[in-house]
């Protein structure tokens, strides 16, 4: 009789409580014809439950009757869910988060396992794919549900680079391969495609991309559609030279694994180039000269770590080439790392300046070998000497270029194609604007006037609150975004909304018991411990000083699927997803000869300042733990051994 009324409920009734989308329409009809031919009552039961929520879902939250020009009508409303949540609860979320993620990647595993390789996926599965293999798409991929979805990752490089360490990794300290985790390591049921994303194509669904393989002399180009249901941006950015001429022809960077290759054969080769018979004195000194341009977290690091080096290898291999060494770091603003508290700057400052050497005092060198050049602006970067505003010019060995972030070519092509985007620019600069819930502004899909385009990471910029370009972000963004899907939101509606989690009542205690519940794994869905206490993404509209719009349950066409014998709908209080906050745990830098500077964050406040041998301390052991397996661990922790012990 149960199997009756449902088949007579969604047979009559289905087609009229909202526009579903073809696959919707198609699971529910599916639903029906099992009725009808001695489906096993636990397996129907088990599909009815899915297609009532969707239908009750979407009727509720997607009906227009429910949010009315929501923008506008209820823009108070919608800022109270994006008002900030305090440090204490938000840490309250990341820990029942972190449970979360540990249950999910313990399955993850499992399934990896014991299913078939080419089983890992269902077709019906949704498409998500993500552009990029950073920061942001690491920490999605280590939170999405992969059994839920078909992700695809699609980046030029298979592997994610630990960033902050490339400085050090340019000189020797670390090797390459301890900062590096192979993508496909990151989740086993993700694939990846080795190609760069060249355009979006929104209106398809499809991202265009190009895989060049070259082997010897020749390459192959071969250029191909992706298509997604869902598309996260995380191509992050490129190192910004503000239109100067000569960076990109004569300068290094560091921003990749191959631009600290590049740096290590750079100083090898500047002393080597030094060392050859006939040089005058002055071309050795413009030979040794080493100039770095942005004296933010990445030139301070790499100038610490350069210096380190002349100190130790420096002497060792070349020791009557020291008196012409001359490091000189530039900044176009009034003070090196920008970021830092104005007492930790100036320690920052006096380190790289006049810090003793023994160098002096065993008489390699006379004085100080870094510089440190404030308020100097770039004006030209030649092959052999960089020029400044003022009219100066000061020659070089290398250049290493390290003034900020700059957008990419497939970022600049992407908010072409989006109105709202272009003429966000004078804020943005060549960043995606994106909302609270990381969706992409201004676009929606023409099928069903809904969106699916998500930005993370250094590519994009938040509306309303306006985040630095660091790696901290981008992983919280990818986590974020990850968890969200895993867990069930809706992310195309106005207010992200969670899986409906009350199931229908039967008419009697016998129904009662063969009724699986919302977050049991009968019907698919994943028990999270966040969910058991509700933490987490969940958030209820109500229970604080947000409260939902008032809603005429009498307006909402058929909101109720089960003819008012049960209700799916009519609650007294919305559940929503959370927006996405950023929690800012500090920032790191390292200034040179075993020292650091910390600045530990809880909240707004800056609580720990550390310098000296307690900075070197936090900062070495927070970098540690973030390393993204133990793997790395133990190859990094491995790495500065043998380098204490036998050098770089």
């Amino acid at each position: 009789s149960t199997s009756r009324q449902y088949k007579n409920v969604f047979g009559l009734k289905s087609k009229f409580l909202l526009k579903q989308s073809d696959s919707e329409e198609n699971e529910i009809a599916e639903t029906i014809e099992k009725t009808s031919k001695g489906t096993q009552e636990s397996e129907v039961r088990a599909s009815l439950r899915s297609s009532v929520e969707i239908i009750s879902n979407r009727s509720r939250y997607s009906s227009p009757d429910f949010f009315p020009d929501f923008d506008a009508a209820n823009n108070d409303f919608l800022e109270s869910l994006k008002s900030k949540r305090s440090y204490l609860s938000i840490l309250i979320e990341r820990f029942a988060q972190s449970i979360d993620d540990y249950q999910l990647s313990t399955n993850t595993k499992n399934a990896a396992q014991t299913i078939p390789s080419s089983n890992y996926v269902d077709e019906k599965c949704e498409k998500i794919v993500v552009l990029g293999s950073g920061w942001g798409s690491h920490s999605f991929m280590k939170t999405i549900d992969a059994q839920r979805f078909d992700v695809k990752v699609i980046s030029p490089r298979s592997y994610f680079t630990f960033t902050p360490m490339l400085a050090a990794s340019a000189v020797g300290t670390v090797d390459f391969r301890s900062i590096c985790e192979p993508i496909r390591n990151v989740n086993p049921l993700v694939d990846y495609i080795e190609a760069a994303a060249t355009s979006i194509d929104l209106e398809n669904r499809q991202v265009q991309c190009q895989s060049v393989k070259c082997e010897g002399t020749s390459c192959e180009i071969t250029d191909f559609p992706v298509p997604y249901d869902y598309l996260v941006v995380a191509v992050g950015a490129t190192t910004n030279t503000f239109g100067i001429k000569g960076v990109v022809e004569n300068c290094l960077f560091l921003k990749q694994v191959e631009d600290a290759a590049n740096l290590r054969k750079a100083i090898a080769n500047c002393f080597e180039r030094a060392n050859v018979p006939n040089l005058s004195e002055q071309e050795i000194r413009d030979t040794l000269s080493f100039v770095i341009v942005g004296a933010g977290p990445t030139g301070v690091e790499f100038t610490s770590e350069l210096r380190d080096w002349i100190e130790v290898e420096g002497r060792r291999y070349y020791g009557k080439l020291l008196k012409y060494v001359k490091i000189t770091l530039v900044e176009a603003g009034s003070t090196v790392l920008a970021v830092f508290d104005e007492l930790l700057q100036k320690e920052a400052l006096k380190k790289l300046t006049e810090r003793s050497t023994q160098l002096v005092s065993d008489g390699y060198i006379k004085g100080e070998v870094t510089q440190v050049l404030l308020r100097s602006g770039v004006k030209l970067v030649g092959d052999k000497f960089i020029e400044f505003t003022s009219g100066e010019r000061l020659n070089y060995g290398f250049c290493v270029w390290a003034a900020g972030n700059g957008p990419l070519p497939f970022v600049l092509d992407t908010i072409e194609k989006i109105e709202y985007q272009k003429a966000a620019q004078s804020k943005a600069r060549g960043r995606i604007v994106t909302d609270s819930w990381l969706r992409i502004l201004g676009w929606q899909d023409p099928s069903d006037g809904r969106g699916g385009v998500f930005g993370i990471g250094d590519c994009t910029v938040l509306d309303d609150s306006p985040l630095p370009a660091t790696a901290q972000v981008a992983s919280q963004q990818g986590a974020y975004l990850g968890r969200m899907f895993s867990k069930g939101f809706d992310m195309k509606v106005p207010i992200p909304i969670p899986p409906y989690r009350t199931a229908p009542q039967p008419d009697t205690a016998a129904d009662t018991a063969s009724l699986p519940s919302a977050t049991s794994p009968e019907d698919g869905q994943q028990y999270f411990f966040s969910d058991k206490f509700k933490l987490g993404q969940l958030g209820v509209a109500g229970s604080n000083k947000a409260s939902a719009p008032s809603v005429d349950a009498a307006s909402l066409p058929n909101s109720n699927p089960l003819n008012n014998s049960t209700s799916l709908v009519d609650t007294p209080e919305l559940e929503y997803g959370k927006p996405f906050q950023f929690l800012n745990l500090g920032v790191l830098a390292y200034i040179g000869a075993s020292e650091a500077l910390a600045q530990i964050s809880i909240g707004d406040i800056n609580t720990i300042k550390g310098s000296g041998n307690v900075g070197f301390f936090l900062w070495r052991g927070i970098y540690w733990f973030k390393q993204v397996s133990w793997r790395n661990r133990v190859s990094v922790g491995l790495d500065w051994i043998k380098t204490k012990l036998f050098g770089r």
